[in-house]
């Protein structure tokens, strides 16, 4: 029977692990939806919302009534000495008498309550408040682009170590094979040692750079896994192929011709922080007019010269009041004035740092339209030279091997493909980064 337990839980373990490695394969879309539930800055900016909501609701209830409640009690040590003319007691005229009002014990009960009724500044700070809310929302949008072009960048950047790591592979392969026909012929003397010694010079220049291609593609995915937000200890499989990639970029269109800078994210930000700061000039400007409130006290004070305030034998005394209360203001040595006047600036400044913003859009959208025309001249150019500088090496290797060429001639020909192959990947590596400002420039990432 334990066998069988054995064999169930073995097959289980094995089911596990295989349904864990298939959950690892993460597509491009796949990476943008976990960084969004798992990136823990993106999330603390998601916080943001949640202030400039709470912080409507406060402002809001500032003009909503207000109720307090209050309990008070004191016990007087010594009650304070009130000096009374002589005559009230019996005295001669010309001396005071000493009397002590009040009782020992004391405790007030109260409740207050209070109406808004006239208040422009509780006007405008509600708007404000909805518009900081909005200016929130908004840099919200802009971090979620913001991350996506993050977790874009990074995949295409993994992506393209992972095809210059395979391209050093092969040409590790190739170079060791020839390395090892190379031995092969010193060995039977149909080629001397210097020949030899050029082409092992070769492979172990190809090896390390090799090994540095390894590390750089590994350094890329832990980079990857940062802007996620996943574990770094764990293992993660990209399921887009560098070759599925490239046609990516190549057969998304951006529609530059159309850019308008009313739909980018940066330009919404700026267009709420303009109307935040005309809300608080207006709100500088309502401090120059009064506010009403009415108010309403209930209270209710007990005095004993012994402590039985909870005897209901007792009596309680009420008291209640309720007022208007207008407040005008009529001078402050120009510290209003001085409000104001800064108020202004500030909304002046919002207002050019807008058009800074829309210049500064226009001129990005420009840039990013002549740079994806650039990126893709270049990577077309340099997917050609690196097949050509490949044929060139290979045609090299024959001639090599038939005693044509040179081993210095054949290092020739392999450090020219390398060079083109590492000219190429970096080439993709523009083009995705070119393809992807294109399309934040133009509001569509």
């Amino acid at each position: 029977m334990s066998m069988w337990i054995r064999l169930i839980f073995f097959l289980s373990y094995n089911a596990l692990l295989i349904f864990d490695v298939a959950a690892q394969a993460y597509s491009l879309e796949d990476a943008y939806k976990y960084a969004v539930e798992n990136n823990q800055k993106f999330k603390s900016d998601a916080l943001n919302i949640s202030k400039a909501r709470y912080q409507l609701l406060e402002t809001t209830a500032i003009g909503l009534p207000q109720l307090n409640g209050s309990f008070g009690y004191m016990y007087f040590l010594d009650r304070p000495v009130q000096l009374i003319p002589g005559d009230f007691m019996g005295l001669p005229s010309d001396q005071m008498a000493e009397v002590r009002f009040g009782t020992d014990h004391q405790a007030t009960l109260e409740l207050q309550a209070s109406q808004l009724l006239i208040d422009f500044r509780y006007i405008t700070g509600v708007m404000a408040s909805r518009e900081y809310m909005n200016m929130s929302m908004g840099e919200f949008e802009k971090s979620k682009i913001e991350l996506k072009s993050s977790v874009a960048t990074n995949y295409y950047a993994v992506l393209v170590s992972k095809e210059h790591e395979l391209m050093m592979k092969k040409s590790l392969e190739n170079m060791f094979s020839l390395k090892e026909n190379s031995k092969a012929m010193l060995n039977e003397g149909f080629t001397d040692l210097l020949e030899y010694r050029q082409i092992e010079l070769t492979y172990n220049s190809l090896e390390d750079t090799y090994n540095q291609a390894k590390r750089s593609s590994e350094a890329r995915l832990d980079i990857l896994k940062l802007s996620m937000g996943y574990p770094l200890s764990k293992s993660l499989k990209l399921s887009l192929s560098f070759k599925e990639a490239v046609d990516l970029m190549l057969s998304t269109e951006v529609s530059l011709d159309s850019f308008k800078h009313e739909n980018h994210a940066d330009f919404a930000v700026v267009s709420s922080n303009e109307r935040l700061m005309k809300l608080n000039a207006w709100a500088e400007r309502t401090k120059l007019l009064p506010n009403m409130q009415v108010y309403y006290s209930l209270q209710q004070m007990a005095m004993r010269n012994d402590y039985n305030l909870f005897d209901q034998s007792k009596p309680w005394f009420r008291s209640q009041i309720l007022g208007l209360r207008l407040n005008v203001p009529i001078f402050s040595s120009g510290q209003r004035i001085a409000q104001i006047g800064k108020a202004n600036i500030a909304h002046e400044q919002a207002k050019k740092m807008m058009d800074l913003t829309e210049q500064q859009l226009n001129f990005n959208a420009r840039q990013a339209k002549n740079n994806l025309k650039s990126s893709l001249e270049h990577y077309l150019n340099a997917k050609d030279n690196m097949m050509l500088s490949q044929e060139i090496f290979e045609k090299t290797m024959l001639k090599y091997q038939e005693g044509v060429a040179g081993s210095f001639e054949l290092n020739n020909a392999k450090t020219q493909a390398l060079n083109m192959q590492i000219e190429y990947v970096n080439a993709a590596m523009a083009l995705c980064n070119a393809k992807l400002e294109s399309l934040k420039s133009n509001g569509e990432l």
